[in-house]
């Protein structure tokens, strides 16, 4: 799953005992825009070495970091989405009139490039709101200093539907999927996959870190191969995955005051392309009730100390969450303004966020099929 939304971005890859780093950075856009985004946007069909990409941070939103295919080196801002399996940046033979071509000046030109391997077959993905239609294409893509030999992926050549204006509102180049290899599309072997068959990496894991400064220049760090203990306060709790194509666990309880959510467990998703924390309706409605958010969701500034804390029960462990870490505050046109994290979404699973990523730590272990958590810091 993921949302639209990127800026410019400085790609700089720093190495320091063999850890390699690429920045996320943030940039300013409408809210309305990145919340629908995320919701109208879901998916519907060895050394010792480790690697972090930088993310940058958007209005604590959304955050994106920068990779580059073939050679020389073609560079595209990309949202990192554990929601999703598969690859994709706008393409040179695009058409025209559409908006990928419109909206996107970074697009990939296979002529450029001396270690492009021609493939062709057909792509199509098919989201909430729309579709994506290209074709694959074989070359070297570089993320975080790693060079990923004989990746495959789709450019990108036509958007239809809702997809085409939020891409066009958008400012991210495209997509890189870190879910399971059983929700790529057509099968075709996902980044994080073929950086473990290649030995890229020590463990096969990656890790996130967002910040929860909007204005920090760093907006968070993408991390392969391992942790960041830096970035975390005690130790990595660990949930077990009970289904290998989202990255999905199980809730035991989500506690509001009194009412307990998911009395007889709920199925979640970790998925770093979701702004907020959704749910169905049922379970929002009970939550926006309790912090008395109105229908488009805004709530009182004023009694936010009067919120309830949220206890997230996650394999007998509690995490919580504070008004300060679900209620999100924004400035529009000199006016404070209080909104609910919390959005009601057409879909079986509940999904964590960025708004629950941005207050824990949240690691993605490919070998143990597990995901931890530990407070940010």
């Amino acid at each position: 799953m993921f949302r639209s939304f990127v800026v410019t971005v400085a790609l700089f890859v720093l190495i320091d005992a063999q850890i390699y780093r690429i920045p996320l950075h943030k940039m300013n856009s409408v809210r309305k825009t990145i919340m629908r985004s995320s919701k109208e946007l879901k998916q519907v069909s060895g050394n010792n070495n480790s690697a972090t990409a930088y993310l940058t941070n958007y209005k604590n939103f959304q955050y994106y970091g920068t990779i580059s295919i073939g050679t020389p080196l073609q560079i595209f801002k990309v949202i990192f989405d554990t929601g999703s399996s598969d690859f994709w940046v706008p393409s040179k033979q695009c058409k025209s009139s559409n908006s990928i071509c419109e909206s996107h000046i970074h697009k990939y030109d296979s002529n450029k490039s001396s270690t492009y391997e021609s493939n062709g077959a057909p792509f199509a993905i098919r989201y909430g709101s729309g579709s994506l239609i290209g074709f694959y294409s074989t070359d070297v893509v570089n993320v975080a200093g790693l060079n990923v030999q004989n990746q495959t992926f789709a450019e990108g050549v036509e958007e239809t539907g809702k997809t085409s204006s939020l891409f066009t509102n958008a400012q991210f180049d495209g997509i890189l999927g870190l879910g399971y290899d059983t929700k790529s599309v057509d099968e075709v072997t996902p980044v994080f996959y073929n950086m473990i068959q290649q030995g890229l990496l020590s463990q096969p894991v990656f890790s996130f870190y967002l910040n929860r400064d909007s204005s920090a220049e760093i907006g968070g760090e993408l991390t392969f191969g391992g942790t960041n203990s830096a970035h975390y306060d005690g130790e990595l709790f660990y949930i077990p995955v009970t289904r290998k194509e989202y990255w999905q666990f199980t809730i035991d309880s989500f506690q509001v005051g009194d009412d307990n959510l998911c009395t007889n467990g709920c199925q979640a998703i970790a998925d770093t392309g979701a702004s907020l924390i959704y749910a169905p309706s049922s379970y929002i409605d009970v939550i926006n009730e309790k912090i008395g958010a109105d229908s488009n969701g805004y709530v009182n500034c004023s009694q936010l100390d009067e919120f309830p804390t949220i206890a997230v029960v996650l394999n007998n462990k509690t995490f919580n969450l504070t008004p300060s870490n679900y209620i999100i505050q924004e400035v529009e046109e000199g006016i404070l303004k209080c909104l609910s994290g919390f959005d009601k979404l057409n879909f079986p699973l509940w999904i964590l966020g960025d708004l629950f990523i941005r207050s824990y730590y949240t690691v993605f272990d490919l070998g143990n099929n597990r995901v931890g958590f530990a407070p940010s810091k």
